[in-house]
């Protein structure tokens, strides 16, 4: 850059003749007439086409002859190379990243929905009393052999024509032969025998019956082993308790409780026989 700065200016300062050409025509020695005057045609030729080529811009003179001494032409200045400064690498073009297939979703089982709750039938109680009625009937078809025997039984007189009726009932339903026998060997064989009990049922036989407990019917029965046996251990724990006195009020209660559960159980009913064959 320096070196074609310099010639720049040498090219710039450099002032013409003011003479021109001329001047220096001048100063050569003298020539004969004929080449004057084709000197003279020459400058003139060469000023028209300097004119001309100043007009029209072709910038061509006449060959041979400049009008305006040109300075020498420079020594072409070998440019330095140019340094290539290390470019930064380019952006990595962006990887695409594949897609990353996403793991099924496993469902968790779901725990079944808790079932409705069946609403259950009634138990049916078992009829007890009913179930003690009939085994004492089965049992004294055995007669003496069983163990059955008379026994006296003492109850208040509206006691009896209640058992009566109970019997006759239970007579048409079941189909069984009954007799009295077998509901007061069932009472008694039922019998929970404890002091306290069976004092407890006197009391409340005499706070229904308003303290109205006459004097009592006695009769004789046929009664179980164990039903007899029931009705002497009675006896003594009433003694034990100074209540002997009220064995007829005691028996009367365990008789017409029997009556009263075996109304809750409904009627009597006839035994299914199973097949002959």
């Amino acid at each position: 850059m320096s070196d074609n700065t310099a010639g720049a200016k040498r090219t710039t300062t450099a002032k013409p003749n003011p003479a021109g050409d001329f001047a220096t025509v001048r100063r050569r020695a003298p020539r004969p007439q004929a080449d004057r005057a084709a000197a003279a045609a020459m400058v003139v030729t060469n000023a028209e086409n300097t004119a001309k080529a100043s007009f029209f811009g072709t910038g061509q003179g006449v060959p041979g002859v400049s009008l305006i001494p040109q300075p020498a032409a420079a020594a072409p200045v070998a440019e330095a190379p140019v340094v290539q400064e290390p470019t930064a690498p380019a952006p990595a073009a962006p990887v695409a990243e594949a897609p990353v297939a996403e793991a099924p979703v496993v469902q968790e089982p779901t725990a079944p929905a808790p079932a409705a709750p069946v609403a259950e039938a009634p138990v049916a109680e078992a009829p007890v009393v009913q179930t003690a009625l009939t085994t004492s009937f089965l049992e004294s078809k055995g007669g003496p052999t069983r163990g059955w025997e008379s026994h006296g039984v003492n109850l208040i007189p509206a006691l009896w024509p209640l058992l009566r009726s109970r019997m006759t009932r239970d007579r048409k339903t079941s189909g069984h032969d009954l007799n009295l026998g077998h509901y007061i060997d069932a009472a008694l064989r039922q019998a929970k025998l404890e002091t306290e009990h069976l004092i407890a049922l006197h009391d409340k036989l005499s706070a229904e019956r308003m303290g109205d407990l006459p004097k009592g019917r006695k009769t004789t029965l046929s009664l179980s082993r164990e039903a007899r046996e029931n009705a002497a251990q009675i006896l003594e724990l009433l003694e034990g308790a100074d209540f002997a006195r009220k064995g007829k009020d005691v028996m009367s209660a365990l008789v017409l409780n029997f009556l009263r559960a075996l109304q809750k159980e409904g009627d009597l009913p006839r035994p299914e026989l199973p097949p002959l064959i």
